[in-house]
């Protein structure tokens, strides 16, 4: 029985997105951080787990049930931030429904499928701009970089996106709406 890597997030529009990817590929191009292309620009909910291929379908319509009942809102991103010395971001406002839609989904995994994703005790939104191969030197250049430089969105949550990591990437595998009232 094979297994694959899945992460569940919440995906921007594209050009939220696209934004979001220049600052990546600046991190590539002048800090030589290159990990952050290997994902959409996204705000994690639940951390990679593995899960198995011949079940995918329950957990993706127990997904998109879940998601259903929940009721769209926005999320404003601003400037940056970091968690010294490996991570640069895009900060993200602090958002009370967002907090709640992540803990209620942190439970609902723990509950339904016996997933436990508390690896993280404490929910940090973000979008991750560089991480992993960012050398220490390379980080304090970097964010000195990103304190100069001025970032707003605002963006409606109205889906959750299923991501699977595939061909050493990570790739939309399915992106389940929210209730739409």
């Amino acid at each position: 029985m094979s297994k694959s890597l899945y992460f569940i997030a919440l995906i921007p529009p594209n050009e939220i997105r696209n934004q979001v990817e220049a600052y990546r590929n600046i991190m590539a191009d002048q800090f030589q951080s290159k990990q952050a292309l290997k994902s959409p620009a996204h705000i994690t909910l639940i951390p990679p787990f593995y899960w198995s291929d011949d079940r995918y379908e329950q957990i993706k319509l127990d997904l998109a049930h879940w998601a259903s009942q929940k009721v769209p809102f926005e999320i404003q991103l601003f400037n940056f931030s970091h968690f010294e010395p490996k991570v640069l971001y895009v900060d993200v406002l602090p958002n009370p429904t967002l907090v709640g839609l992540q803990g209620d989904l942190q439970e609902y995994f723990k509950d339904k499928w016996d997933i436990d994703v508390h690896r993280n005790k404490v929910f940090h939104p973000h979008m991750t701009i560089a991480f992993k191969d960012l050398k220490i030197d390379q980080f304090y250049n970097a964010w000195q970089y990103l304190m100069k430089e001025d970032f707003s969105a605002t963006f409606l949550v109205d889906k959750i996106s299923v991501l699977q990591y595939s061909n050493q990437k990570w790739e939309i595998r399915q992106e389940l709406p929210m209730d739409q009232k």
